[in-house]
């Protein structure tokens, strides 16, 4: 017999198609932002705050970020390897606002292998694990409610779940919330906008402090990233988190 030639998504597993990322390659971008400096050391206090941006109007969310409305939000960053205090080789910017009925998210994932970029779920994909491909991980948790859990790969493809532990995960309470992501050259970009009243029934009071992280999956390193430090390598654990 002749011998089986493998195809790209060997990268993955096989008898899958080619994964949609592989025979993407960065456009040219001669004015592209550079990266932040590398980080040597990072110093956050446990359970840091932040404190979302107020926006007199919403963002549209294509995956730009390059509306005025962003541009008065500063990233919090950066990011640990999960499980270790030192921080991560690719590094990751996140801006956070609101209004009086959202949450949104605008995150830098920047990456120096571009044409490394592993996603197998395209933008019309819910709920598959998406967190398998280079991806980003949201966790939210108001004060009477549990913990919820979204994710948006490079693509654009999304997932969320409310539980306690990866294990108990539900996937199957689909809330309404909208997401954009777009690759260029140097970095990848995700957008998201998680209505308040799509995770609790009462709005955000004053004084009031929502559980928050946000990590992050790099397959061309193989790195797994997070804002906050957390205790173990695991990022269901919202003790760890910061507060919103």
């Amino acid at each position: 017999l002749a011998a089986k030639r493998l195809a790209p998504a060997s990268a993955r597993w096989l008898g899958k198609p080619a994964l949609p990322s592989l025979a993407w390659k960065p456009p040219p971008e001669p004015d592209a932002p550079k990266p932040p400096a590398p980080v040597t050391e990072i110093v956050r206090a446990a359970n840091a705050e932040v404190r979302p941006l107020r926006f007199a109007s919403p963002p549209v969310m294509d995956g730009a970020l390059s509306e005025e409305t962003w541009r008065a939000a500063e990233p919090i960053g950066p990011f640990h390897q999960l499980g270790e205090a030192k921080a991560a080789a690719e590094q990751t910017d996140v801006l956070v606002g609101h209004d009086d009925k959202a949450l949104y998210l605008g995150i830098t994932c920047w990456e120096s292998r571009m044409d490394g970029l592993l996603s197998e779920y395209t933008a019309d994909t819910r709920d598959a694990s998406v967190f398998q491909d280079d991806s980003v991980e949201i966790f939210l948790q108001p004060p009477a409610g549990g913990l919820w859990h979204f994710a948006v790969n490079s693509l654009g493809a999304v997932y969320d779940s409310r539980g306690s532990t990866a294990d108990t995960d539900d996937r199957r309470l689909n809330v309404e919330w909208k997401a954009a992501a777009s690759r260029r050259s140097n970095r990848w970009i995700v957008e998201l906008a998680i209505p308040f009243d799509s995770l609790s029934p009462d709005p955000p009071r004053a004084g009031e402090a929502w559980r928050f992280n946000v990590g992050r999956n790099e397959r061309p390193r193989g790195e797994t990233s997070t804002w906050a430090q957390l205790s173990r390598p695991l990022f269901h654990l919202p003790r760890d988190f910061g507060r919103l």
